[in-house]
């Protein structure tokens, strides 16, 4: 019995009504056939029946979409931060009144987009048939050691701080851009 009745050309029982999967009314043909399915029902005292393989199969392609769609989404965000954060930073190099606390707040949010998209993207992979193509994984590697290799060279670079943070957020930005439209998002 096919659980996604509206796919073909088959009736749907609901009680008393029988509703034909194109909308209307089922047909005799369709109710001396036997060419009619129950509904699924939304009472509550059915609502702790097992899914089936097919739906627990959809249910799952659909957590995969909703992964990679949220994925491809926060990739605006990654890119807008961390370009955000690399124009304040190196406004702040050369404009001590925009050097503020909230900046690095700001910054260090910035960075952290960068491994929470990698985490997305690694679990959408692993959750499903999906495979990003091998270059946009390295993107989203080097995107991701890149922030720790900024973080290092801060107590070293401390007179430079503001550039460091600066283009190394352009340069986060300049990966994502890059994974995201050369790439094309998953």
């Amino acid at each position: 019995m096919n659980e996604f009745p509206v796919e073909h050309e088959r009736a749907v029982s609901l009680g008393d009504d029988e509703i034909s999967a194109t909308g209307g009314q089922a047909s005799t043909v369709e109710r001396e056939a036997g060419d009619v399915e129950p509904a699924m029902s939304h009472h509550p005292e059915t609502t702790d029946r097992q899914l089936t393989s097919a739906e627990a199969g959809h249910t799952a392609s659909l957590a995969i979409v909703s992964i990679l769609e949220f994925h491809e989404s926060f990739a605006w965000v990654v890119m807008v931060a961390n370009g955000l954060a690399g124009v304040w930073s190196l406004t702040a190099h050369r404009v001590e009144a925009v050097r503020r606390r909230a900046f690095w707040w700001f910054c260090y949010a910035a960075h952290l987009t960068i491994a929470v998209q990698v985490t997305i993207g690694v679990i959408g992979q692993q959750s499903g048939d999906v495979v990003a193509p091998s270059i946009h994984q390295f993107y989203g590697f080097v995107a991701f050691a890149s922030t720790a290799i900024i973080a290092a060279y801060r107590p070293q670079l401390e007179e430079w701080r503001f550039l460091l943070y600066g283009f190394g957020s352009l340069f986060l930005m300049g990966l994502s851009i890059r994974s995201f439209f050369l790439v094309g998002p998953i």
